[in-house]
């Protein structure tokens, strides 16, 4: 990947407004071992790498875990792709795979990151835990970053829709309860 992709993904990082207390340069390494020229895919995994800090007795933590080819986000995935997360749906296994192909069925996301005149956006996990009385809780988030679009009002609802809050968290707290 050239040097002004990855700066651009990273100014984007930086600019994220759920990744304000992380430190995006830590993944600049990561990125540039990628050569994306010839790939005939939309979403590569990228290698588990986190970063974690507590403040007032909250946990976060944050991974990039795909690496996103926008010019190839209508395309389909092959037969065998799709048959594999029909059965993780099946047992409910939720992984990456399901936020990806829910970004490719969703058709405002998918304008948005085909036309973001990049070639690369970036999907990865906001975790955050917390103790409340004697119950700990871990709300899991999905982070989206798409250069050009940092803030988007499309993207920040496909993250929030997207979040896996416990349903004692969300009966507790009032909020929207996601599994």
């Amino acid at each position: 990947m050239e040097k002004t992709q990855y700066s651009a993904l990273i100014e984007c990082m930086r600019n994220h407004h759920l990744l304000k207390e992380y430190n995006p340069d830590k993944y600049l390494e990561l990125l540039t071992k990628y050569d994306l020229n010839d790939t005939d895919y939309f979403s590569i995994p990228l290698p588990f790498e986190d970063q974690s800090y507590i403040e007032n007795s909250v946990e976060k933590s944050f991974t990039l875990s795909r690496l996103l080819v926008n010019k190839r986000i209508n395309e389909q995935y092959p037969f065998f792709e799709e048959f594999c997360l029909g059965i993780k749906d099946f047992f409910g296994f939720h992984s990456d795979d399901h936020l990806v192909q829910d970004l490719r069925d969703n058709k405002e996301l998918g304008v948005i990151i085909f036309n973001s005149g990049t070639d690369y956006s970036l999907l990865g996990k906001l975790n955050t835990s917390e103790k409340i009385g004697k119950s700990n809780y871990t709300i899991t988030r999905p982070v989206l970053i798409v250069p050009g679009n940092p803030n988007s009002v499309h993207i920040s609802l496909w993250e929030k829709v997207n979040a896996k809050v416990p349903k004692e968290y969300s009966e507790q707290f009032g909020l929207p309860y996601h599994p």
